[in-house]
């Protein structure tokens, strides 16, 4: 893991903290949204807070958040929730209603 890595997972352990108990948190921070190279066009808020259910995960990174359509999706798709975390506004299911989602993005030095 990278330094810049411990540093961002540091800050979205304080972030969560509060609301959960630490040994039992599982998260997904690399991840990216549909907009992406090479993604899945399933990778949509309602499915990836059901499969982080399915997995255990409480908290999802959001990844991409500065792609103008994705960032229209998810202020479509999700609402406040505790501080710093989102949820979805309208869940499918009962345990995607437990799944939370920082905002996130990647720097990317490939261009």
């Amino acid at each position: 893991m990278s330094p810049y890595t411990l540093f961002i997972l540091f800050i979205c352990l304080a972030a969560v903290k509060p609301y959960y108990n630490m040994a039992q948190i599982i998260f997904d921070l690399e991840i990216h949204s549909k907009y992406a190279r090479a993604v899945s066009q399933d990778m949509v808020p309602d499915k990836l807070a059901e499969w982080a259910a399915i997995k255990g995960m409480k908290v999802m990174a959001t990844g991409d958040f500065t792609h103008p359509l994705w960032l229209k999706e998810l202020k479509e798709k999700l609402e406040p929730a505790e501080e710093g975390l989102f949820k979805l506004k309208r869940p499918q299911s009962s345990r995607a209603a437990e799944t939370r989602f920082l905002l996130s993005g990647e720097i990317d030095c490939i261009y």
